[in-house]
């Protein structure tokens, strides 16, 4: 009898559970405008050249990938990065496409193209970079999406 009444209780926890919770979850189509407000604002950050902004995107763990194969894990190593080219050189983000949207539940990826003008400080030498960016963003437990691994080439 104790068994039965075990999953008596079981049973009535998990009819209370599904009938209590918010239910629904988003669709595909909320998904990507919540990730698309969040694309949107993390480069209009990027273009400003705001490091402390555009690095709030990303999750304190992101791993972003160079184009060599190394790789740069944290935030704050990240952010030191930025820094550091922002010294030498101003940069301007010429153009960025409209991405596309793989969307997951609560992991979802982005990848577009960008140009971006490296104008150096101290001679008039520009390089530009011309490459796709593909990012994997992971929704927060406070309903934001981050940035947890990115990538260009």
């Amino acid at each position: 009898m104790k068994y039965g009444i075990n999953i008596l209780k079981v049973f009535a926890v998990l009819i209370l559970a599904g009938c209590c919770s918010s239910g629904e979850e988003p669709s595909e189509a909320e998904i990507e405008r919540e990730v698309m407000a969040t694309f949107e604002a993390l480069w209009d950050a990027f273009a400003r050249n705001d490091v402390e902004d555009f690095a709030s995107f990303y999750h304190e763990d992101v791993i972003r990938m160079g184009t060599d194969g190394n790789y740069v894990k944290g935030r704050e190593k990240f952010k030191q990065g930025c820094y550091e080219v922002y010294e030498e050189y101003r940069t301007e983000l010429a153009e960025f496409s409209r991405p596309t949207v793989l969307v997951g539940k609560d992991q979802t990826v982005t990848f577009n193209t960008y140009e971006e003008w490296y104008i150096k400080l101290d001679a008039p030498d520009t390089s530009v970079t011309k490459a796709t960016w593909i990012a994997v963003w992971k929704k927060q437990p406070d309903g934001s999406w981050k940035i947890v691994m990115t990538t260009w080439h």
